[in-house]
């Protein structure tokens, strides 16, 4: 991803997917932001690598790479995929 976003981590899974997060020291805090999927997998030298396209969202600001930023985002969504998962359960 660059020095630039060397406050961001990896981890893998299976051979060609890639889960994206930042973890907060002071306030042990994981904050996921991304994997990829069937469109997005580990190719290395493809436009569509996993790495590649979460370098572009980066580049674009989304996800922020400011801390606090990006805490208030995965909050709002937090509660949105909340709001969601109520509103499935009384369906």
């Amino acid at each position: 991803l660059g020095d630039e976003h060397r406050h961001w981590f990896r981890a893998k899974f299976f051979q060609q997917y890639r889960l994206f997060f930042r973890y907060h020291q002071p306030s042990k805090i994981i904050v996921y932001a991304w994997v990829n999927d069937e469109d997005t997998k580990r190719a290395y030298d493809r436009g569509d690598d996993a790495y590649r396209v979460f370098r572009r969202m980066l580049e674009t600001g989304h996800p922020p790479s400011d801390w606090a930023a990006l805490l208030t985002e995965a909050k709002k969504e937090n509660t949105r995929l909340q709001k969601s998962v109520r509103r499935v359960a009384r369906d």
